[in-house]
């Protein structure tokens, strides 16, 4: 584990904040093929990206500040850490999905086509940066005696995340780095063969929702709770999504068919 992966003295270089570039450029990358692909400017496919983006992550920060008002309450450098490394996915989600949204109305960019576009670079970008995750040592697992269970033992990422274990536990971000990777092939086949526009990024919500309403099951670190913590914060919000995406999914299919059967 090196949370922090570059030192120059001068300029130190965290893995996350690492990883967050490299998917910066993959996407940007990528994206200059979808743009030709669906015959739009490239120009504002990057405008919405950063304008998207940065409102994920203002939303991620946000969310998380507000399940963390315990914690806050009783310790206000929580609310540090959570500007330095914290954050809730769901939150930046929800938060670029609905400004992102709004945005793509504004300047005239085909919504539903823009989700499939970025469906896929969301999925592989957060598989990147889950494994800025386990580099770091966020988002960490239960106590477990797997074979592959891994111990955490740098001072630094301990004094970044107090409640990180000095025990085995699950590597929880590897697991949905596996998880994010295989959606993002998954969405990518489907996007050359989709039968309507926006059914890869309603995709996204479902397959993301089961994938990460699982993985919840095994991760450690506080990520607040509801129904007498039954579940977690995000693993409510998974499912939810889940089924509201399939809701969605059979609306959308259901009026391409009729559609063509006009």
């Amino acid at each position: 584990m090196h949370p922090l992966l570059f030192d120059f003295g001068f300029w130190k270089i965290g893995s996350y904040g690492f990883m967050a570039v490299i998917t910066i450029i993959i996407t940007l990358y990528l994206l200059k093929f979808l743009a030709i692909r669906e015959k739009l400017d490239y120009g504002k496919l990057v405008e919405f990206y950063f304008f998207a983006g940065i409102s994920g992550l203002i939303g991620s920060k946000l969310f998380h500040l507000m399940i963390s008002y315990r914690q806050i309450f009783n310790n206000p450098r929580v609310i540090w850490i959570i500007f330095i490394s914290g954050g809730v996915w769901y939150g930046g989600l929800l938060a670029a999905f609905f400004v992102g949204v709004s945005y793509a109305r504004y300047r005239g960019l085909p919504v539903l086509t823009l989700m499939d576009i970025y469906a896929p670079l969301i999925m592989l970008g957060l598989g990147i940066c889950r494994l800025g995750c386990f580099l770091s040592g966020c988002c960490y697992g239960k106590p477990g005696d797997v074979p592959w269970a891994v111990t955490f033992t740098n001072a630094l990422a301990h004094r970044i995340h107090p409640d990180l274990p000095y025990v085995p536990i699950h590597p929880t971000q590897i697991y949905e780095a596996l998880g994010c990777f295989a959606i993002a092939i998954i969405l990518a086949l489907m996007y050359r063969r989709k039968k309507f526009d926006g059914q890869i990024g309603i995709s996204l919500f479902i397959l993301y929702g089961i994938v990460r309403s699982y993985i919840e099951m095994y991760r450690g670190d506080f990520r607040g709770s509801l129904f007498g913590e039954a579940l977690s914060t995000s693993q409510f919000l998974g499912i939810l999504t889940a089924i509201i995406a399939t809701g969605a999914y059979i609306y959308f299919w259901k009026k391409s068919g009729s559609k063509k059967s006009v």
